[in-house]
C-alpha cells in the first residue's frame, strides 16, 4: 500500500494505470504499417539442432538503419533463434504479429530497451517453445492522475487515470467504476484505450520474464504450458486483467503465474477465464479497479484444478480473491482449487468464494469492508 516510488520498475509519470474482445487501437506513430512475420501458418519454424543457436541484433534488421521500430524485431525474428534487442526506444506504429515462431527467445537489456506503442505492440500466433524477456512497455501517451474529488476535469478531452487511493497514480477509467464516477467523465475520457501490451493466441511452452512498464498488459487466449513470471506490470486495460488468460476456444491449461507484481489494472490485476490446472503463487497485487486476482467469469469461462497460493493483495477496489466457479456469482459448478496461504487487505471483500470444492485454507484477511 501507498506510495509506489522508489520500487523496482517503476518511474515518476509512467507507473499508473470490460469484458468483451480487445478491440483494434491505431499507433501513434505512423512510419510504417502492420506487419506480419513467421513460418506460414500451419507450418511450425524448424527447431535450429543442438549447439546452432543463430544470435542475431535486432538493431541491424530495422527497415530504415538508424530508426528504433516494429521492422527491426520482425525482420530479426525471422532470422535468428536468439534476437537480441539493444537499450533504445523502439516505437511500433501499429501491431506486430507473428506467426508460428518456435525455439525463439527475444532478449532485451531490462529498462534500457524500451517497447513505446499505443495500442497492442505484439501479437504472436500459434507459438512454442517462446522466450520474451527483459523489456520495458510503455504506452505512447503519458496521462494525468486525478482523484474522484477533482472529476469532471477542466479539459474533457484530457487522457486520465483514476487515483483512488491518493498514492499519485491510478488506473484507466473502465466501465465497472461507480456510476457516480463513470458519469462524470468525458467520451473521450470513458473511451481511453491507449494502453499497450503482448498478446499470445495458442501459444505452448511460452515464458514472460522480466518485463516492466507503464499502462501495458499481457494476455493469452487458448494457451497452455506457459509461465508469466518476474514482470512489473503496471496499468493496463484490456478487458479482464493485466495478467490474463482467455479462453476464445480450447481454453487455457496447465499455467503459471508467479512472482509478478501488478498494480493500478483497470478491470481485475491477474484473471483467470477459462482452464484448468493452473499456479497463481508469490505474485503482489495493489490499487485495483476490480479484484486483485479473480478466477472464473461467465460460461464457459470458469477456472477448474487451481492453486492460488502465497500472493498479497491489497487495497482493490472489490473482492481480493474472486474464487469463483460461475459468474454472476451463483452456488453451482466444482471448482476442484483451493487457495493457502494468501494475505489480502484493504479491499472491500477479503475473499469472495462461489461453486464446490474449493478448499480455502490458512489466508490472512486484514482491513476489508
Amino acid at each position: 500500500a501507498g506510495s509506489w516510488a522508489g520500487r523496482p520498475g517503476w518511474a515518476p509519470g509512467g507507473a499508473l494505470g470490460g469484458r468483451g474482445a480487445p478491440r483494434e487501437r491505431r499507433g501513434a506513430h505512423a512510419a510504417h504499417g502492420p506487419v506480419t512475420v513467421g513460418a506460414p501458418r500451419g507450418r511450425a519454424s524448424p527447431a535450429p539442432p543442438p549447439g546452432a543457436e543463430r544470435k542475431v541484433d535486432a538493431a541491424l534488421f530495422c527497415a530504415t538503419p538508424g530508426r528504433l521500430d516494429q521492422t527491426c524485431l520482425a525482420n530479426a525474428a525471422a532470422s535468428g533463434t536468439r534476437v537480441l534487442l539493444p537499450a533504445g526506444t523502439y516505437l511500433f506504429s501499429s501491431q506486430l504479429t507473428l506467426d508460428n515462431l518456435t525455439n525463439v527467445v527475444v532478449e532485451g537489456q531490462g529498462a534500457g530497451t524500451v517497447v513505446e506503442a499505443n495500442g497492442w505492440a505484439l501479437r504472436c500466433n500459434q507459438c512454442s517453445n517462446v522466450v520474451f524477456e527483459n523489456l520495458r512497455m510503455v504506452s505512447a501517451t503519458v496521462p494525468t492522475a486525478v482523484t474522484p474529488a477533482e472529476l469532471p476535469a477542466a479539459d474533457p478531452k484530457q487522457m486520465i487515470v483514476l487515483d483512488r487511493w491518493g498514492t499519485g497514480a491510478g488506473y484507466l477509467p473502465a466501465s465497472g467504476d461507480e456510476t457516480d464516477l463513470w458519469s462524470r467523465l468525458s467520451g473521450p475520457q470513458k473511451d481511453e484505450d491507449f494502453d499497450t501490451g503482448v498478446i499470445f493466441s495458442q501459444g505452448d511452452h511460452v515464458r514472460v520474464t522480466g518485463l516492466t512498464g507503464a499502462y501495458y498488459s499481457i494476455l493469452f487466449y487458448d494457451s497452455s504450458r506457459c509461465e508469466v513470471d518476474h514482470n512489473v506490470v503496471m496499468g493496463g486495460k484490456n478487458f479482464a486483467g493485466a495478467i490474463a488468460f482467455w479462453r476464445a476456444g480450447s481454453g487455457s491449461h496447465y499455467d503459471t503465474v508467479d512472482h509478478n507484481t501488478v498494480v493500478y489494472a483497470a478491470y481485475s490485476g491477474i484473471f483467470i477465464g477459462g482452464g484448468s490446472h493452473f499456479v497463481v503463487a508469490d505474485n503482489v497485487v495493489e490499487h485495483c479497479g476490480e479484484s486483485g486476482i479473480k478466477t472464473g467469469q461467465a460460461q464457459g469461462e470458469q477456472a477448474y484444478d487451481a492453486a492460488v497460493i502465497g500472493n498479497t493483495v491489497s487495497d482493490c477496489y472489490y473482492d481480493g480473491l474472486d474464487l469463483s466457479a460461475s459468474y454472476p456469482h451463483v452456488p453451482v459448478g466444482a471448482a476442484h482449487s483451493f487457495a493457502f496461504g494468501n494475505a489480502v487487505s484493504g479491499s472491500r471483500t477479503g475473499i469472495y468464494g462461489d461453486g464446490s470444492a474449493w478448499e480455502i485454507v490458512a489466508n490472512r484477511l486484514l482491513g476489508n469492508e
